[in-house]
């Protein structure tokens, strides 16, 4: 069944149910609005148990969504108090259990809790912003891709000044009540796979002419309450 399809018949569902609520055939649907959280973490165990390489991605939108459910059935519970710790502990979680690069291949790792910029040399990239944001320039010549994780940040990315070092660079993008901005160059292909919740991914990149025979960057995108935008 296509997305499409889900989504309509999720639309026709809501739809039908808040027509039953409004005649008085059903009760009061105010449960929903405390216990819809459950949605996100049962996408979070979705995309866990089919994709196991994307187990931080995972943990992240279970831990939100575990976080607004506390908040809307616990009484005193505070959403952002709690917020930090569990995020940092999802987030160390995800570092350790990330694959190990060839120690052959150079690459870069930047963490930001306040406002960073540098320019980045390295073949691969790691960029992590908390509560804070990263604006970096790739200018590498052998780029092949990395990640970007954002929670409760921004990243703008600039890999105008790039060059890969095969077909195809690989960029894994992890937002979570953030916004990522990625500007490549119009020698480039972009093609985005990712399904955002809460959020949105708009490709606005412009592509020269010349088809098939352009370098494909590949960005495998979670997005929670974000949005990524390519330009």
């Amino acid at each position: 069944m296509n997305r499409s399809l889900w989504v309509g018949l999720a639309l026709i569902i809501i739809g039908i149910l808040l027509l039953l609520e409004a005649i008085g055939i059903i009760p009061s649907l105010e449960w929903i609005l405390q216990w819809w959280p459950m949605v996100l973490i049962a996408a979070g165990i979705r995309l866990v148990l089919r994709r196991p390489e994307r187990l931080p991605s995972g943990l992240f939108i279970i831990a939100i969504g575990c976080l607004i459910l506390a908040d809307n059935i616990i009484a005193g519970f505070d959403f952002w108090v709690a917020a930090l710790p569990v995020l940092l502990i999802v987030l160390g979680i995800g570092l350790i259990v990330r694959p190990v690069r060839n120690s052959a291949t150079q690459h870069a790792t930047s963490i930001a809790f306040a406002r960073s910029e540098e320019s980045l040399e390295s073949e691969l990239i790691n960029v992590v912003a908390v509560f804070g944001g990263a604006s970096h320039t790739v200018i590498s010549q052998q780029f092949r891709g990395g990640t970007i994780q954002a929670v409760f940040g921004g990243v703008e990315l600039d890999l105008r000044r790039a060059a890969m070092a095969t077909s195809e660079a690989s960029l894994d993008i992890e937002a979570f009540f953030a916004g990522v901005t990625i500007k490549v160059p119009s020698t480039w292909r972009v093609t985005i796979e990712g399904t955002p919740i809460f959020g949105g991914i708009e490709n606005c990149a412009m592509t020269s002419p010349g088809g098939n025979e352009h370098p494909v960057l590949r960005i495998r995108a979670t997005v929670v309450f974000a949005g990524i935008e390519i330009e």
